[in-house]
């Protein structure tokens, strides 16, 4: 590094006489890079003057006479040299600077608290680049820099996402942090490591916490506002050929190029992420008036995302692995496809994500013409590939989503989606071709045995568009009452896919797409630059069984999956309920589900047919029970 005339002043002058001025100065070199950081490379890690500036700096802000104002000002130095410099420097030197950091420094930062909220996140930031952005755990910063408070550090991880200036791997570590927050099974795995309780209300209650944050603040909004933006430049006019800007320039014959699949790899990890949060906090939240205002929240603010990015990917998704599987001779129930099979599987959580979008969506505002034109696209690009998607575990559930997801916006009532949903549901219903989960079983009798057995709570069971899956598919309904033993294989079956999902979801999967976390910057002249080696990761023996002999039972250890307790389940849907209500009978419906029968037919109990006379109410308590039955069972902790 070459003596600039402010770092010379800065180096020169008497350590108690270094002023703001002194500091505003150099503030704005490193912020504008006229120190070349960003040019020199990994040279600067063997500096001796950016050593000296380091050890001057570290220095000043030990110091607990200077300042607050003059501490902060050392510190945004710190977070501009982390900016620009490499990858050397960053856990080179300037990692063992952070790392000298004393208490003083801490309880400064402590004692202003909210007041310094953005030196919060510049340290936040700054401890990221220079872990290398994937040591670092939320529940260290959460804990240690934070003391616990989830609302700050929901709302560091937010800003994050929301502004597309950062590089991609800080975007990733933000989104994998929220994940991280939001997941039980990472929560308890921290918790368990100490002498403390287990405690289920503490992780409902900081889950209640991030909600109302997200919502009140808008920063949900922002986030996914933020990530339409990131993916436009990533995705933009300027790309080449094959580019994902919008769902028309995906076609059948687009073959990704190297750069491009690897680009779609690093926006799996981040979707997969940013999806499985809002599905955490979805499920585990026992809060239900916060759930239905995030839900809202997509039709009110967030349609963009959905049809701009969220289906976009879920379509590259698909056709990269199609593309991938086609290329390859081995057997297609192998899963040794090292990029495109984790892409589809962030592709399901994705489907899953939107599927909670559309669920119950508000009539006001109606669905955009660029939402229904994409969910056309999907159906579209679902159909083209069914015949592919059909001979695959995860394929399957890729069919099986995007029907649910067509019918929680109800695609027979839009006329822009019914007639392509009809064609979706036909082409399904007469795939005769064997399933390879039982063998000789046509996959369409194996489609509508997941479509009825369905146990997500935000799937429509009473529409016109699931009326006509369910019209669609009587015979094949009819041939699966009739198996005999067969159908107990088949029940096994559908347990086992059914936990697979929910394993993705919870972060089984986790490992897997750490993999693929890039420390490269996301755009350079328009383009990303990726070459990061992308590992295979097998899927664990015995998860997805492919050779469950027809007409006997299944040989394989039996998955641990117990059912649902009776009490917590629906009497009618036979779902587990998210708003329970107990009648004096003893009976016991979800909310919407009962007052859909008191809309239609009356205020009578559906099963026996007499009359409600207490006024229907959501059984709190027993609301409460099952949100921390669910928490404690994706946790593993009963």
């Amino acid at each position: 590094m070459s003596v600039n005339p402010v770092v010379k002043v800065f180096l020169t002058q008497p350590i108690q006489n270094v002023s703001a001025s002194t500091l505003s100065s150099l503030v704005y070199e490193l912020k504008s890079d006229l120190l070349k950081l960003s040019t020199s490379g990994d040279t600067a890690a063997n500096d001796g003057i950016l050593h000296d500036v380091l050890q001057r700096l570290v220095s000043i802000a030990n110091n607990g006479t200077k300042n607050t104002t003059i501490r902060s000002m050392v510190l945004e130095c710190l977070y501009w040299i982390s900016h620009h410099a490499s990858d050397a420097v960053r856990q080179g030197p300037l990692f063992d600077s952070v790392l000298q950091l004393n208490e003083s420094f801490e309880a400064m930062l402590e004692q202003e608290g909210d007041t310094l909220e953005l030196q919060y996140l510049m340290l936040s930031v700054l401890l990221l680049r220079v872990s290398g952005y994937g040591r670092l755990k939320v529940g260290d910063l959460l804990e240690d820099l934070y003391r616990g408070d989830a609302r700050r550090v929901v709302s560091l991880l937010l800003k994050l996402l929301e502004d597309p200036s950062y590089e991609w791997p800080l975007c990733e570590a933000a989104a994998r942090w929220m994940f991280e927050l939001t997941t039980p099974a990472c929560y308890f795995a921290a918790e368990t490591k100490t002498d403390r309780v287990i405690d289920v209300s503490v992780f409902q209650g900081k889950l209640s916490v991030v909600l109302e944050h997200g919502m009140t603040s808008g920063a949900f909004a922002a986030m996914f506002a933020g990530i339409v933006e990131l993916w436009r430049r990533s995705w933009g006019e300027n790309a080449v050929l094959g580019a994902l800007s919008s769902c028309n320039t995906i076609t059948g014959g687009s073959v990704f190029t190297s750069n491009q699949l690897t680009k779609l790899v690093q926006w799996a990890t981040l979707l997969h992420f940013v999806s499985a949060s809002i599905e955490n906090l979805s499920a585990y939240c026992n809060r239900s008036q916060f759930v239905k205002s995030l839900q809202r929240s997509f039709f009110l603010e967030s349609q963009a995302f959905l049809a701009d990015v969220a289906i976009p990917f879920i379509m590259a998704a698909i056709q990269a692995w199609s593309h991938g599987v086609g290329s390859r001779t081995d057997d297609l129930g192998s899963c040794e496809h090292p990029k495109a099979d984790p892409m589809l599987r962030a592709a399901i959580e994705v489907l899953q994500f939107l599927r909670f979008a559309l669920y119950k969506a508000p009539a006001t505002p109606p669905p955009s013409d660029a939402l229904l034109h994409a969910l056309k696209s999907l159906a579209q690009h679902v159909v083209q590939r069914e015949s592919t998607l059909s001979r695959d575990d995860t394929g399957m559930a890729v069919i099986l989503l995007a029907v649910e997801l067509l019918c929680n916006i109800n695609a027979k009532r839009q006329r822009a989606l019914s007639n392509v949903f009809e064609t979706l549901l036909r082409v399904i219903a007469s795939d005769e071709s064997p399933a390879c989960y039982v063998v000789g079983l046509p996959f369409a009798n194996i489609f509508i045995a997941h479509f009825t057995g369905e146990t997500s709570s935000y799937v429509e069971t009473q529409n016109e568009s699931v009326e006509l899956v369910h019209h669609m598919f009587s015979k094949r309904k009819e041939e699966n009452d009739e198996l005999g033993e067969a159908a107990i294989a088949l029940e096994e079956q559908l347990d086992v896919v059914q936990e697979a999902i929910m394993q993705w979801t919870l972060g089984q999967a986790l490992d897997e797409f750490m993999c693929m976390l890039s420390a490269q910057p996301l755009i350079s002249g328009g383009d990303l630059i990726g070459t990061g080696t992308i590992k295979s990761y097998p899927v664990p023996e015995g998860t997805l069984s492919r050779h469950l002999p027809s007409g006997r039972r299944h040989d394989s250890r039996k998955p641990n999956r117990a059912k649902h307790p009776a009490k917590y389940c629906c009497q009618m849907t036979g779902k587990l309920m998210r708003e329970p209500v107990t009648l004096r009978s003893g009976h016991h419906f979800e909310f919407d589900a009962l007052n859909k029968v008191i809309s239609e037919v009356g205020h009578v109990n559906p099963l026996t047919g007499e009359i409600i006379e207490e006024e229907v109410e959501v059984n709190e308590a027993l609301q409460q029970e099952i949100s921390a039955y669910c928490v404690k069972r994706a946790a593993r902790l009963e």
